[in-house]
């Protein structure tokens, strides 16, 4: 019995030992991050140069980018993970917080270039005008997996003339009408007097159009509770429609010119307001 007793204690006092040893092999092989170099990023082209943005010369460079390795260094080494960059353009003040930045991605690069097209849809998307000078700031993320120890470099500030491009032709007559089976619009009327509703869209500005007007709701399995925006009152020859009425939502989304299928109407009667961005190439629907 005590033999017993004396193999069971150093069972224990083995597996403890055991214990000590994987704890201390586990802190041994703990990465711990030292820290890194924040990138430095320049432009072959001059902060002081106007960069002038034309349709003609959408794919010519607009801006060269480089920058530095940001060394992320771990007590096992230099870190061997892939870097991930995201470049950050913002307005002017912004601070890069602004619900209008925009980001650009790349993975193990040290070297970015943006054409024309591409930094034109970018501040335009910023909702920064066109045909006039504006400017904007520049920055770089550095990161590691998913968002970890991020680094950021300088900032560089830049001015470019954006043009007015946009994602869906607009009216050459300057004016768009809704027309539709609801017999609010007429029953597919489309020409003569309007329905009981002027059924012309106010244009907001240069590329964007809006209306506000009583819709029926209903069944949108028949054209009765359908749509359709056209250029021309009186008109069939072209029209502003969706591809595929039946992955079409009633509250809006993506629409082109010519394209074959009607607008969804809404499921609920009421007066709705209708926005459609020919920029963005898209329009909403909204009940009032």
């Amino acid at each position: 019995m005590i033999a017993m007793k004396y193999s069971f204690k150093n069972l224990l006092i083995a597996a403890a030992g055991l214990l000590l040893i994987s704890s201390c092999k586990k802190v041994e092989n703990e990465v711990v991050f030292l820290g890194g170099n924040a990138p430095t990023l320049t432009a072959t082209q001059s902060q002081s140069t106007v960069i002038n943005l034309a349709a003609g010369t959408r794919g010519n460079v607009a801006l060269n980018f480089s920058w530095t390795n940001p060394d992320y260094k771990f007590n096992t080494g230099v870190s061997s993970q892939n870097v991930n960059y995201t470049l950050q353009i913002d307005t002017v003040g912004a601070n890069f917080s602004s619900s209008l930045r925009q980001e650009i991605s790349f993975s193990s690069d040290l070297s970015a270039t943006i054409t024309q097209d591409q930094l034109n849809k970018i501040l335009l998307q910023m909702n920064l005008p066109f045909d006039q000078v504006v400017t904007f700031e520049v920055r770089l993320k550095s990161f590691l997996g998913t968002n970890s120890v991020a680094l950021y470099s300088n900032v560089l500030t830049f001015q470019a003339v954006p043009f007015l491009d946009v994602l869906v032709a607009l009216p050459t007559s300057g004016e768009l009408y809704i027309v539709g089976g609801d017999p609010l619009l007429g029953g597919w009327q489309n020409g003569g007097t309007f329905a009981s509703q002027n059924q012309q869209f106010n244009r907001d500005d240069l590329t964007t159009f809006s209306i506000t007007v009583n819709l029926s709701g209903g069944d949108n399995t028949t054209d009765k509770d359908q749509y359709l925006f056209v250029p021309v009152w009186g008109s069939w020859s072209h029209k502003y429609a969706c591809s595929k009425i039946k992955d079409q939502p009633v509250t809006g989304g993506k629409f082109g010119f010519d394209f074959s299928d009607n607008f969804p109407g809404p499921s609920a009667p009421g007066q709705y307001k209708i926005v459609v961005d020919f920029k963005l190439g898209t329009y909403s629907v909204t009940k009032l």
